[in-house]
C-alpha cells in the first residue's frame, strides 16, 4: 500500500509544468453582469477601471491592449451586480479534487479491508468462500471511487461565482475593486 502512494506521489509531482500549460494567450475571467433595468451582460473581464469596467467577448487574448477590441465599457452607475469566477477554475478543482479524492480513498480502501476468518459455517462454507477481492483490489476501488468523488465535488465547486453588489453606488465599487482587481490576469 506504501508503495502504491509513493509511485502515485511520485507520478503526479515529477509531471512536468509544461504538460499541465494553456496553450499561448492570456485567460479572462467570466463575468456576469447585471445592469440597472434588468439587461445581463456575459463576458470575460478585461479590466477595472475607477468609473467602469470593461468586459471582452472573447475569454483568452494574446495582449491586454484594448486598442483595435470589440470591448464593452460599462458604466459603474449602471451595474446593479458583479459575478465572476477564474475561467479554468472548474478544470483546477477537478484536478486537484480528483488527486485528493485518489489518495484520501486508496488509504480508506486500505483501512476498511478485514480478512475474513475462515471458520466453517453453515453447510461447511465459511466466509471466505464468497471473498471477491483482497486488500490490494479494496485499494484499488477505494482509490477509483475517492478519484471519481473527489474530482465531482471539485467540478462542483470550481463552478462557484463570486458576488459583488454594486447597486450604481461608486462607493461600494471601491470596496470591492481590490476583490475584482485580483481577477485580471497578471501583468509582468
Amino acid at each position: 500500500m506504501k508503495t502504491l502512494i509513493v509511485f502515485l506521489l511520485s507520478l503526479f509531482l515529477h509531471i512536468p509544468e509544461k504538460s499541465w500549460a494553456f496553450p499561448p494567450g492570456i485567460k479572462l475571467a467570466k463575468a456576469t453582469v447585471y445592469l440597472t433595468g434588468s439587461r445581463i451582460v456575459n463576458g470575460f473581464l478585461f479590466s477595472v477601471n475607477d468609473s467602469s469596467l470593461e468586459i471582452s467577448r472573447i475569454g483568452v487574448v494574446t495582449s491586454l491592449n484594448p486598442e483595435g477590441r470589440n470591448n464593452q465599457k460599462l458604466a459603474i452607475k449602471d451595474i446593479s451586480a458583479i459575478k465572476v469566477r477564474r475561467s479554468d477554475s472548474a478544470k483546477a478543482g477537478g484536478i486537484l479534487g480528483g488527486i485528493g479524492g485518489l489518495i484520501l480513498g486508496s488509504i480508506i480502501g486500505n483501512i476498511a479491508y478485514k480478512p475474513c476468518n475462515p471458520t466453517p459455517g453453515f453447510i461447511g462454507l465459511s466466509e471466505c468462500s464468497f471473498e471477491i477481492i483482497d486488500k490490494t483490489g479494496a485499494t484499488i476501488i477505494g482509490a477509483g471511487l475517492g478519484a471519481a468523488t473527489g474530482t465531482g465535488i471539485g467540478i462542483l465547486l470550481g463552478k462557484v461565482s463570486k458576488r459583488f453588489q454594486i447597486s450604481g453606488n461608486q462607493q461600494l465599487f471601491e470596496q470591492h475593486k481590490s476583490n475584482l482587481i485580483s481577477y485580471l490576469p497578471k501583468t509582468n
